[in-house]
């Protein structure tokens, strides 16, 4: 379908049904690879990992010692753990086989290894890659100059293609999420690494590596490509660098300009319920129709010959299809034209005015999102503010109410002990420091929920006038989801003002203690309430909204006809980017405590009365 061009597309799924129900769509709409590499349990990390949740992102994403571990390696992950990665792995590449597909692998590397490793081999130690802020131990990546190291990674590609011969593409996410490479400057401790190793050309290091990899797949017999992630994970000096040292066979996720673009760059194409990694996003199959567009376009008219995408809504191919039997968009008239299309070919005629409409008002709900830098992984499932209890002091929470939400928040209470409750503080820093910035922040939510309230609305009326009953069914489906995403970013303007509310309170506190329950010197003038702190008002408010809305979620999640939150299939695999499978169970809970605690927010206040 598309002469000379690779379409990559990554089933967000670990139901191997679901897996080969995605790839025969993916197949069906013209991708021509399927990625394999995801694993099948939470990475072991052997102790390490303990009070250190910027372990997180590595613990769910692979690395090529998840799939095999060469001399040196044994002691990265447990062997038995790396077998069953492995046989989740083949059993994939088989299904991929049997559809006449082929294969590719996107992992993390380098890949942080136990220190165990390190201790035998002392020179294989790299760089430090942890956010120590979220750690209490110290984190490595190996150091990929050295030619040991260089020689182990080549064996591992080495078993993952002899295991997996259809692999024809490795793509890997770096400098972040457990990776670093060697000196490079992005690092979160500091700019740090092996001694002699530091001032190489980081563009040299970077291909080199990427070569001796590939080169290693080549003595199997293989022509597999290798692409890393550069653009924001690398400074800008550093992209220039590496995107010069660029050659075919290797290259970058995003555009590689110059001579090798053609061959070098590995383009996005959308998604519509995921991209290429797990987890993101929170809400399962969000409807996405504008990635559509700009997929379709540039499969047909960018110079690049790769292209990946990921999700697990079969939409998607339905709508990729659509698109590109149209000639590509790129003014405004033309998307439209196009998202028209779409429209109709998955709804009908009869309500394509009503689904467009939606669809430009959730892409102005996502944009105007976009200014408030805050979105539903950040606080809601990192923080754990969507089954975290909100209330006044927490500090007066029993062990048992903590304990169903404290284990997933994104803190440490070793070393980062003075933040390791607090609400706002997230990845070292406050989200907001006082009202004033919350408030900012917040004027940016309330537009962002009243326009998902008015997306969902058209949603659901659409769904009531779809002649097809498999319409009305999808449709309601997405009223429902946008509903669930409006209900987050409710949830994040409750908690950023009661997060600030508390530091104010606190604050107050310090210099003038309250230790009486009302102001001797101010009488409550009926019916003005002007009387009492003004603080408390505002904090009641906040909880009561919180309340109601959590109780909104529930009996939405209760009433949709389909799952609405992408949550792990097993509790072991939740965390602090997962939600847990019984999700309903905790939101339920945090509102009995939230009702428990309710009048403890009187405390460290003046308290009205009218008398009576």
């Amino acid at each position: 379908m598309f002469e000379g061009k690779s379409l990559l597309f990554s089933p967000r799924t670990h139901d191997l049904k679901e897996f080969e129900q995605l790839a025969a769509s993916a197949k069906d709409a013209g991708f021509t690879h399927v990625f394999i590499s995801d694993l099948s349990e939470r990475t072991p990390f052997q102790g390490e990992e303990k009070d250190s949740p910027w372990t997180e992102w590595a613990a769910i994403l692979p690395c090529v010692f998840k799939h095999a571990l060469p001399p040196g390696m044994e002691d990265a992950f447990p062997a038995a753990w790396v077998k069953r990665q492995m046989e989740f792995m083949k059993a994939k590449h088989r299904i991929v086989k049997k559809l006449g597909l082929k294969a590719a692998y996107y992992g993390t590397e380098p890949h942080w290894l136990n220190d165990k490793v390190y201790r035998k081999h002392p020179q294989w130690r790299g760089s430090r890659a942890d956010n120590c802020l979220r750690t209490t131990g110290m984190y490595f990546a190996p150091n990929t100059d050295h030619p040991e190291v260089r020689k182990a990674y080549g064996l591992a590609i080495q078993e993952i293609l002899r295991q997996c011969p259809l692999i024809e593409f490795f793509t890997f996410n770096t400098n972040d999420s457990g990776a670093l490479y060697p000196w490079e400057k992005r690092a979160y401790s500091g700019v740090n690494g092996p001694t002699g190793y530091e001032n190489r050309d980081m563009g040299n290091r970077v291909a080199d590596f990427l070569m001796a990899m590939r080169q290693s797949a080549a003595a199997t017999g293989s022509d597999a490509k290798f692409f890393t992630n550069v653009y924001n994970w690398f400074v800008d000096d550093e992209v220039h660098l590496i995107l010069r040292s660029m050659k075919p066979g290797i290259g970058v996720n995003g555009r590689c300009p110059g001579e090798h673009e053609a061959e070098c760059s590995l383009l996005g194409c959308g998604g519509w319920g995921g991209g290429i990694w797990m987890p993101a996003p929170v809400i399962d199959q969000y409807p996405a129709p504008f990635s559509v567009l700009g997929a379709a376009a540039a499969v047909r008219t960018a110079k690049a010959r790769q292209f990946n995408a990921g999700g697990n809504c079969p939409e998607f191919f339905r709508a990729f299809k659509t698109a590109c039997r149209l000639p590509p968009a790129s003014t405004e008239y033309q998307k439209m034209t196009v998202l028209r299309a779409i429209a109709a070919d998955l709804y009908g005629d009869e309500v394509t005015d009503d689904v467009v409409d939606a669809w430009h008002i959730l892409q102005r709900a996502d944009i105007m999102a976009g200014m408030s830098h805050m979105d539903a992984m950040g606080g809601p499932v990192t923080m754990r503010w969507m089954t975290r209890p909100l209330v006044a002091h927490q500090e007066l929470l029993s062990e048992d109410e903590k304990a169903y939400w404290l284990p997933y928040v994104y803190q440490s209470r070793n070393c980062h002990p003075d933040a390791w409750m607090d609400y706002l503080n997230r990845s070292g820093y406050r989200i907001a420091n006082n009202w004033d910035e919350a408030s900012r922040l917040c004027c940016i939510l309330d537009s962002v929920e009243g326009t998902l309230a008015a997306a969902a609305a058209k949603l659901k009326n659409a769904s009531d006038k779809a002649d097809d009953s498999d319409a009305k069914e999808l449709l309601l489906a997405d009223s429902y989801r946008v509903r669930a995403s409006r209900s987050l970013f409710l949830t994040i303007r409750h908690y950023l003002q009661v997060g600030t509310l508390i530091y104010l309170r606190d604050e107050e506190n310090q210099r003038m203690p309250k230790r009486t329950a009302t102001d001797e010197l101010m009488r409550p003038s009926m019916p003005k309430g002007n009387f009492g702190s003004q603080g408390l008002w505002f904090l009641n408010r906040a909880l009561r909204w919180e309340l109601d809305n959590v109780t909104e979620l529930i009996d939405l999640m209760k009433q949709s006809p389909v799952p609405l939150f992408y949550t792990a299939r097993h509790p072991s695999f939740a965390g602090s980017l997962i939600l847990e499978p019984n999700l309903l169970e905790h939101l339920e809970r945090k509102v009995d405590i939230m009702l428990k605690y309710w009048r403890t927010a009187e405390q460290g206040y003046y308290r009205p009365t009218y008398g009576g």
